[in-house]
């Protein structure tokens, strides 16, 4: 048998007839009338009396009404749970760097929060490092990647730095000379240093 056919068995019995059971289920009569067919001949019963005036379980219809509402409400429970599955609830803290929070993380919680009322969202900015494995925090958004620790990292995307400087400055600093090639190489690697310093 097939377990959708059991509905139209209970539609019939709730409501007397093919044409009330069609308009439960939204369905043709003719339709309704192929199934329950097709639903008496996989068991080999015949579920309902026809008589003129509508349709009345028979013994072994009423036997099995008790178990065809019991499909019914465990179909009913198993959407109900799935729906829940797609339902994002409860509290993350997330881990980030003040200067990716407040233009970038914060600015993009609008949508997110209006998408998944349940959600409540603690952000923690600073550059202490977080223990994730001690749940200091469920997530971090950090510029440097971790080279510790059993955890799943994303990339989520690219940012570029700059190394600039007036001409007058640049020579001040190094003495009339122009920087170029290996100096500004090693300018590029202390300011990565800061920048990670600074995310944590």
């Amino acid at each position: 048998m097939q377990w959708d056919d059991a509905r139209i068995f209970l539609a019939i019995a709730r409501g007397g007839s093919l044409s009330a059971a069609a308009a439960a289920l939204d369905m043709g009569v003719a339709t309704v009338s192929r199934r329950l067919d097709r639903l008496e001949g996989s068991l080999q019963l015949a579920l309902f009396s026809r008589h003129q005036s509508g349709y009345r379980p028979t013994e072994d219809g009423l036997a099995l009404l008790a178990h065809a509402e019991a499909l019914e409400s465990a179909a009913l429970a198993f959407g109900a749970a799935a729906h829940d599955q797609e339902r994002v609830v409860g509290s993350v803290r997330l881990a980030t760097a003040e200067n990716l929070a407040t233009p970038l993380i914060m600015a993009s919680l609008g949508g997110l929060l209006s998408r998944h009322p349940g959600l409540r969202l603690e952000v923690v900015s600073g550059v202490q490092a977080v223990n994730l494995h001690r749940r200091d925090a469920d997530l971090a958004v950090r510029m440097i990647q971790p080279e510790m620790g059993h955890l799943t990292i994303r990339r989520l995307g690219s940012l570029g730095f700059g190394l600039y400087g007036s001409p007058g400055y640049v020579q001040q600093r190094r003495g009339g000379q122009s920087l170029e090639g290996d100096d500004l190489r090693a300018c590029s690697r202390s300011l990565r240093r800061r920048v990670g310093a600074q995310s944590g």
